[in-house]
């Protein structure tokens, strides 16, 4: 008779070969049966990430998406989805895409729900997007956190804010004034971003490279 599964167990871990193993060990020998639990093990950060960073939520975000697909509130990409991401990130290790684990959190926590969704909750996207890199700001009912270090002198947040505004659906930014999720300027300098400069809130980056130009 199969054992009803009464937990989930996540271990992130990063180049620590020998302790992963002692850890899986070391589940394989609790009393538990077998089928009364499941492991999944987050091996590494995404490819091309600097090592600094890894401490960043990306495991959070990656096992919370996990918990969402065990638990049937979330899908996993279809199989031909994910053969394609592997052809174009996994070709050229040499190309570097993804410097940043914590753009890949947001990344990954948009579509699978771990994040605020920016069209109805931006306030509460803006402020994890734009406030200091910490897993707990990811639990669920989190509402406070710092804003983030920057160079105000080399950066405008404040404009960079609405040219993510401006990428939302009109209908959808239209809403969150009424809401109260963003002011009414908020909304004007959105509708006043110059076009083309609009920014998914996912918040793509590019490379410079000798046939690009500088990274938004």
């Amino acid at each position: 008779m199969t054992a009803p599964l009464c937990c989930s167990v996540i271990v992130p871990t990063y180049n620590r070969v020998e302790r992963l193993r002692h850890t899986l060990d070391s589940l394989v020998r609790q009393d538990l049966p077998r089928d009364a639990y499941e492991v999944l093990a987050i091996i590494n950060t995404p490819v091309d990430t600097e090592a600094f960073g890894t401490a960043c939520p990306y495991f959070e975000a990656i096992a919370s998406w996990a918990l969402r697909v065990f638990t049937g509130q979330a899908a996993l990409p279809d199989r031909d989805t994910r053969a394609q991401w592997c052809r174009t990130h996994m070709d050229r290790l040499d190309d570097r895409r993804y410097h940043d684990c914590w753009l890949e959190t947001i990344r990954i926590g948009l579509p699978a729900g771990t994040l605020p969704d920016p069209e109805q909750r931006f306030d509460d996207y803006w402020r994890l997007a734009a406030g200091q890199v910490d897993p707990a700001h990811l639990r669920p009912g989190h509402t406070g956190s710092r804003p983030a270090a920057y160079d105000d002198v080399l950066f405008d947040l404040a404009e960079l804010k609405h040219r993510v505004l401006a990428a939302l659906p009109g209908r959808a930014r239209a809403d969150l004034p009424v809401s109260g999720r963003i002011t009414a300027a908020d909304d004007a300098d959105a509708r006043g971003a110059a076009p083309g400069r609009q920014i998914a809130p996912w918040l793509p980056y590019r490379t410079r490279t000798a046939t690009t130009e500088a990274a938004q």
